[in-house]
């Protein structure tokens, strides 16, 4: 996977679009986003493997990861990338479907499941 674009938006929010290739052929593409929160902390909606350049401009923006309050998973295919982000945000909370729990159980993640009204509610 290589990174293609790191997009900057004023209202605090970035995402990442990124290639990702099936069976090294077809690519079908992944992307990440990262949230500001009113803090100034900031909340990843779902995991990715950051590496070269888009890696340094994340750990420039979060103060080398600490500044990360929660990973939040949502789609299945982003489990691929759970534990690379348990090593960059070791501080963050993790939150993921009953799968992700399932499918990677290196990853210290929160009781609440992310589609549950409980995740919701703890990162207010």
């Amino acid at each position: 996977m290589t990174s293609k674009k790191f997009a900057t938006e004023p209202s605090g929010f970035w995402n990442i679009r990124c290639t990702m290739k099936v069976a090294g052929i077809v690519n079908v593409g992944t992307q990440v986003s990262i949230v500001r929160l009113q803090n100034g902390r900031f909340i990843f909606l779902d995991s990715y493997t950051l590496n070269g350049e888009i890696r340094e401009l994340v750990m420039g923006l979060t103060q080398d990861g600490s500044l990360v309050e929660a990973v939040l998973n949502f789609h299945p295919f982003h489990t691929l990338h759970c534990a690379a982000m348990t090593r960059d945000f070791p501080v963050a909370k993790f939150y993921g479907s009953e799968r992700h729990h399932r499918a990677c159980t290196s990853v210290p993640w929160e009781a609440e499941r992310v589609e549950s009204a409980a995740a919701a509610v703890s990162l207010h």
